[in-house]
């Protein structure tokens, strides 16, 4: 039985070409959005009233859009309309997850935005990770699609097999790239260790952010131009994963198969928790 917050959030008006909507009437059965995933997204964290990092979250649609040469009329998710929208919708006093869709959602031959938004609640314990062996490696995976059906799939797959909390992609080094919707950080004495941008993922919002100010900090940025390795992987101090609505989380524990790996994260403050003071 769906729970009565899930039914209010059905019932929530979108914002759709910059206007308040019933989103029931939004789609069109037909369009390429609805049968073919065609489309992209952005998540924003709206807390303590105002969107985080949301110009940086527009630039990243606009470079999307010139490099799918696709027309998105921009004035229509200011950061003045979706704040309004969320007054609205009552959730100007709540931590939310506000999403925002830009696709052919009712006209095949226009690019509509779609702005919704919910409650959010930050998961408290520290994650655990499984990590699948499957190669997940091209240039689309650069990009934060709307075809989310592979990212989906593996992520409940091993929800109910090993209780994780995310799952880990691997590129053609059969290296960790990232996860199903966290970039993966790690930590070995001063050094911040990250996938190397030139490789095939979508670089987060939230992994920029830590690696700038980290940068500007005291410590030292290393990108594994060949994904995350294992024998980096494991003998790092400290696993994290991070993204715009989680910041950063804490890994306990990563599987693979018969393999488990654990990091001790209850040993008082760490450089990892100096990471999210700096943000």
């Amino acid at each position: 039985m769906e729970s009565s917050e899930h039914g209010r959030d059905r019932r929530r008006a979108v914002l759709y070409r910059g206007e308040l909507s019933d989103p029931a009437i939004v789609s069109n059965a037909l369009s390429p959005f609805f049968n073919y995933g065609l489309g992209f997204f952005e998540t924003v964290l709206y807390d303590g009233g105002k969107l985080h990092l949301f110009d940086r979250h527009l630039d990243r649609m606009k470079n999307t859009c010139r490099d799918f040469s696709v027309k998105v009329d921009f004035s229509e998710i200011t950061e003045e309309k979706i704040l309004r929208y969320l007054e609205s919708q009552n959730l100007t006093e709540h931590c939310s997850r506000v999403k925002i869709l830009y696709a052919p959602v009712s006209d095949p031959a226009r690019w509509d935005t779609v702005v919704s938004a919910a409650p959010y609640t930050r998961p408290v314990n520290d994650f655990v990770l499984s990590v699948h062996d499957e190669v997940r490696d091209t240039v689309l995976n650069r990009y934060k699609s709307l075809n989310y059906n592979f990212n989906l799939h593996w992520r409940d797959h091993y929800r109910q097999k090993d209780k994780s909390d995310e799952v880990l992609f691997l590129n053609r080094y059969g290296n960790i790239l990232e996860g199903s919707y966290t970039n993966i950080l790690l930590i070995k004495g001063d050094t911040l260790f990250y996938a190397g941008k030139n490789q095939n993922y979508l670089k987060g919002i939230m992994q920029n952010r830590i690696l700038e100010a980290a940068s500007k900090s005291d410590w030292r940025i290393a990108g594994l131009e060949k994904g995350i390795d294992l024998e980096t992987l494991q003998s790092a101090d400290e696993v994290m994963v991070c993204n715009s609505l989680l910041l950063i989380k804490k890994v306990g524990k990563i599987l693979r198969d018969d393999e488990v790996w654990k990091w001790d994260t209850q040993s008082g403050p760490s450089r990892g928790d100096k990471l999210l003071e700096l943000i």
